[in-house]
């Protein structure tokens, strides 16, 4: 009889632990696909890509540490957590209000919007308590270590390897210190201005719901590096963002107004000192009110008093490079204060800023309204409002110079349809080098366009979704010299079976110019042979102009020993994307917070196998090898 009791607790231990595995797969394999997505979009490749997705996956990682109690969870927090979409986050705040605390993952499924699958993927990210529950306390930290080395190119004036060191720790969720250490291959390992291993160096603290009074707090304050969102991102959206067409929740920005700086991207953050102030109003209303002052050296390109340009990429391994490294300082300030209440918000937002070199960039056709110098800004005033089952959100903004932008959009769910539209126009003169919002350029300028997503669970294994987005260019582009627009529809289907889950996507795109079009297909099918086995296909082709094709076809093998210590994968890919116009990207896993983006270009075969190991509690050990040839190597440790 005791054999058979303990049998009965051990099973249960196990299968609650392959549960919460399989959530945290089903996590990872979203942002994996996400990623790749991502990546077939933008078009984007080395630091730029592995960057993006950065701060999302930290963010994952930080619920996968600490999930967030469910019922206690603010709608802000909920809007945190990438999975969930705003029709989800609605009614899960609507079945708490009126049903009281959701108690269990198959509570959570039953709800409008969710489904068991559903549940099983944010099982990992969430906490499950009662009202009277205490909040789980205590001190973090973490550690990142990662690193690697190839054959060095002669043209650097550094050592031939890359290393990112990275910590963070936290107390009681309310206080965190943080920094970023990186130095990028061929960059030296020490040299003026900087610190030994770091060409890159960021840092930060933060503290959180300081109490000033019975209903006034400081609900936010950084120190050092920072990001900073207002509105809709006309003004400034400082956070990487991670857009998936196949989705109509990322139409709408949402987010803390401040938040410390953790990616490892050289530009998109301010450095000085932020806060949010937040006064309660009632029971579902607040007002608060955000100011930031920032002052950093930028890299330029400067030519006695002027600057020629603003290299981004982070790189000074040559000795051009070298030559730009924070050769200029920027200095930003601004504000943002808003109300909100259960089911709305309006705020207004501004923001300045300026070098102390003068713009002394080469004018031409295409950039000349994009020029300013000394002291700019912006203004802009944003809402978002739900009114019975539609999600309204819009933000009007305007430069110092009179240039003006607006954006506007809407999403609801009609008998089980979740549907997405958002325009926007872009005057040709708007200038907001701050800004990250929907655009299909670098800038938001110079662009009319409207884009349309749907999707639906036509099953409880099966969702489909679609769209089109439509782009009209009134003024000249780089190497465009006349006004254009572009086109674009896309269908995607994706289902999940006992064992196996699947997904593809077919689209077209048509420029004006040259009158091209584009076809392309994507997709992936994975099988759970066992346990401890996943394989998995995926692929892409696409052509451009109907004359020639690119295409790449991968597999791969996932292996993981019965309790999730060691985890290894091996993966092969083969590609032949002869014609530029062609190529093809590809994000694959990597070190511990990251994707590797890889371009596909010309005609071969690539490979990678990954080594994940988990020594005790505390050490996680990653190991990389692929055939460019390269090693990588990364270290994770969590104190609790």
């Amino acid at each position: 009889m005791r054999r058979l009791v303990l049998f009965i607790v051990v099973w249960g231990l196990v299968q609650v632990t392959a549960s919460a595995q399989r959530g945290k797969e089903a996590v990872e394999l979203w942002l994996e696909r996400v990623a790749n997505e991502y990546a077939l979009q933008s078009g984007l490749e080395g630091e730029t890509a592995e960057g993006a997705l950065e701060e999302v996956m930290e963010s994952l990682d930080r619920l996968l540490e600490r999930p967030l109690d469910i019922n206690r969870a603010t709608r802000s927090q909920l809007e945190q957590i990438p999975v969930l979409s705003e029709f989800q986050i609605e009614s899960l705040l609507e079945y708490r209000e009126n049903s009281g605390p959701v108690l269990s993952k198959t509570e959570l499924g039953l709800i409008n919007g969710f489904d068991s699958a559903v549940a099983a993927m944010l099982e990992p990210l969430l906490h499950f308590s009662t009202e009277n529950a205490v909040p789980k306390k205590g001190v973090s930290t973490t550690v990142l270590l990662k690193g690697w080395w190839k054959p060095q190119d002669k043209e650097y004036v550094g050592e031939p390897f890359y290393s990112q060191v990275k910590y963070k720790g936290t107390i009681n969720d309310k206080y965190q210190l943080g920094f970023t250490l990186e130095k990028d291959y061929g960059e030296q390992v020490t040299a003026k201005g900087q610190l030994p291993l770091g060409d890159f160096f960021s840092f930060h603290g933060q503290a959180k719901d300081i109490q000033l009074g019975k209903n006034l707090k400081v609900s936010n304050i950084v120190l050092g590096d920072y990001s900073i969102r207002m509105g809709q991102g006309l003004t400034a959206w400082g956070a990487s963002t991670i857009f998936s067409e196949a989705s109509a929740q990322n139409l709408r920005k949402r987010g803390a107004t401040v938040n410390p700086y953790t990616s490892s991207d050289e530009n998109s953050f301010f450095r000085g000192a932020a806060a949010t102030v937040q006064q309660k109003l009632g029971n579902f209303s607040s007002l608060e009110g955000s100011t930031f002052i920032s002052l950093k050296r930028v890299d330029a390109r400067r030519n006695g008093i002027k600057y020629t340009s603003l290299p981004t990429d982070g790189l000074h391994n040559t000795e051009s490079l070298l030559q730009t490294r924070k050769t200029m300082a920027e200095l930003a300030y601004g504000a943002t204060v808003a109300a909100k209440w259960r089911k709305g918000k309006v705020g207004l937002n501004w923001l300045g800023y300026g070098y102390n070199l003068h713009n002394g960039r080469k004018v031409q056709e295409y950039n000349k309204y994009q020029m300013y110098d000394g002291q700019w800004g912006n203004f802009s005033a944003d809402i978002s409002l739900l009114l019975r089952k539609i999600r309204f959100f819009a933000e009007a903004a305007m430069d110092y110079g009179g240039g003006f932008a607006i954006l506007a959009g809407a999403m609801t769910r009609l008998n089980g349809w979740e549907y997405g539209i958002i325009g926007r126009s872009y005057a040709k003169d708007y200038i907001a080098p701050h800004a990250n919002t929907y655009s299909t350029i670098s800038s938001c300028s110079n662009q009319q366009g409207v884009s349309l997503t749907f999707q639906k669970n036509i099953s409880k294994s099966i969702k489909l979704s679609g769209g089109g987005d439509y782009i009209y260019y009134p003024w000249v582009r780089y190497n465009i010299p006349s006004p254009s627009a572009t086109a674009k529809v896309w269908g995607k289907a994706e289902g999940t079976s006992k064992g196996s889950a699947w997904n593809i996507k077919l689209f077209e795109s048509w420029s004006s110019y040259g009158n091209i079009h584009k076809v392309g297909a994507n997709g992936s099918y994975s099988w759970q042979l066992a346990p401890w086995l996943r394989l998995r296909a995926k692929g892409a082709v696409v052509s451009s102009g109907f004359e020639g094709m690119g295409a790449y076809i991968s597999a791969d093998a996932r292996v993981q020993e019965s309790s999730g210590r060691v985890t290894a994968t091996l993966q092969g890919t083969y590609y032949n994307c002869k014609e530029w116009e062609n190529r093809l990207y590809m994000h694959e896993q990597d070190l511990p917070s990251t994707f590797a983006s890889r371009l596909m270009y010309g005609a071969g075969m690539c490979w990678y196998a990954l080594l994940n190991c988990k020594l005790g509690k505390i050490w996680s050990f990653y190991l990389k090898i692929d055939n460019l040839p390269k090693l990588k190597l990364g270290l994770k440790m969590r104190f609790f």
